[in-house]
């Protein structure tokens, strides 16, 4: 058995106050107290976002962000991706395709840029977006349709379709489902490897795309 233990690369970097954390398959994403980007681990798809396809073996800080008040970070697989205090959502790495990008870049445009985004999650090669109204937009891979829409394209924004009805349950079992009309504002997500979770306002849970276990 393993216990938690302060990691010795974080003191390399001035003992960093880290605020949030998220985790790919190799790499992982920190954001410090005062919104800087820390990258480490596997690099080969440019998810560490440093302008080069190679590996960090300690917490190295992202220059480019330097200077971007960053809210909120995620992880996929292979990609990084950071919320900024302007609404924007910048990804590195690849999500859903083979293009690789070392560095950060808008991740995608089209519905997104007239939507005020509060929070974001990445599974394994596809991303949630929640705007202040509690709308969710998706984009990635859609295989087990985890993005609760039928957009294939991968690099195409879909806002998460519901079915209004009397039902208690949101998107279970396929890309679609019931729920009430009063009860559709979500204000919680979560992603898994292949499947999408969200919370209502009414304290209902939707859950779609892989479902196999």
């Amino acid at each position: 058995m393993t216990y938690p233990r302060p990691m010795p690369s974080l003191n390399a970097n001035g003992n960093l106050t880290v605020a949030q954390v998220a985790v790919g398959k190799s790499h992982i994403v920190l954001l410090t107290d005062v919104g800087h980007v820390y990258t480490q681990g596997d690099g080969t798809y440019g998810q560490l976002g440093h302008k080069v396809l190679a590996d960090a073996h300690i917490p190295k800080q992202v220059e480019q962000l330097e200077k971007i008040r960053v809210l909120q970070v995620a992880a996929g697989h292979y990609s990084s991706s950071v919320l900024t205090d302007a609404g924007d959502i910048l990804l590195a790495g690849a999500l859903g395709t083979k293009v690789k990008s070392a560095v950060f870049a808008v991740a995608v445009g089209g519905a997104l840029k007239r939507q005020a985004i509060v929070k974001i999650a990445s599974g394994a090669s596809h991303m949630l977006a929640l705007t202040r109204t509690g709308k969710l937009y998706s984009w990635g891979s859609n295989k087990q349709w985890q993005l609760g829409h039928m957009q294939t394209n991968p690099e195409v924004v879909g806002e998460v379709q519901f079915r209004v009805g009397q039902g208690t349950s949101l998107l279970e079992g396929d890309n679609a489902g019931t729920v009430p009309a009063n009860d559709m504002q979500v204000t919680h997500i979560a992603l898994a490897e292949r499947h999408s979770l969200c919370i209502t306002q009414g304290g209902r849970i939707g859950k779609w795309g892989q479902n196999t276990h």
